[in-house]
């Protein structure tokens, strides 16, 4: 019972604020955590100065569904100043910087909506990543049902 008391005693000892966690300016303490605002056109007013361009190729089966979203993909990146292409006979999408473009990290966003695309996420999901707070991940589970397989054969035996 006694070290219960003492525990609570000391309890919050070390959590208070660290000097150089605190504005000398502002009299508070900083959030290390807080996001930093999004892109702002003035930050860049002159625009991209070279023209940078990716392409990424789609499977037939999904022609139809990327046929019909593209013009929301399209209008989607023209926001942002990035003019895409699709090309149905050589089935590959491309995205490529204008002199609108202002965000320089942008061309990498519209690089990876190409890929979900290509990797059948619906287009009103994948446009989501061109939003500066967005991220995603794939992660590949044909390896781990192998490893499974191969496992539930061995312990079968």
């Amino acid at each position: 019972m006694d070290e219960l008391k003492s525990l609570e005693k000391n309890k919050g000892k070390h959590n208070k604020p660290k000097p150089w966690d605190v504005d000398p300016d502002m009299d508070r303490c900083l959030d290390r955590w807080e996001l930093e605002k999004k892109f702002d056109p003035s930050w860049n007013p002159t625009g991209m100065l070279e023209v940078s361009s990716f392409s990424r190729v789609y499977p037939k089966r999904r022609e139809k569904h990327i046929l019909k979203c593209w013009h929301r993909v399209k209008s989607a990146l023209k926001e942002h100043g990035v003019s895409c292409k699709l090309n149905l006979v050589e089935r590959y999408m491309t995205v490529s910087t204008t002199k609108k473009t202002r965000d320089p990290y942008i061309i990498v966003k519209a690089r990876d909506l190409l890929r979900l695309l290509a990797r059948s996420v619906p287009s009103r999901q994948a446009i989501k990543i061109l939003e500066d707070d967005m991220a995603y991940d794939i992660i590949n589970i044909g390896v781990f049902c192998l490893e499974q397989m191969y496992t539930f054969q061995l312990s079968h035996d």
